[in-house]
């Protein structure tokens, strides 16, 4: 029983740094759009 909670308890911690990548990654991504508008306005011209 221990064993297989530990397992468990692994893999939410997998999925645990997983989300805060992606919620990194987003960030990121907004930070970049912010301080880059006008390649943003190209591409939605284009």
């Amino acid at each position: 029983m221990e064993r297989n909670n530990q397992t468990a308890a692994h893999g939410h911690w997998k999925l645990s740094v997983l989300h805060l990548n992606l919620i990194a990654l987003s960030r990121m991504t907004l930070i970049a759009q912010d301080h880059m508008p006008p390649v943003e306005a190209e591409v939605s011209a284009n």
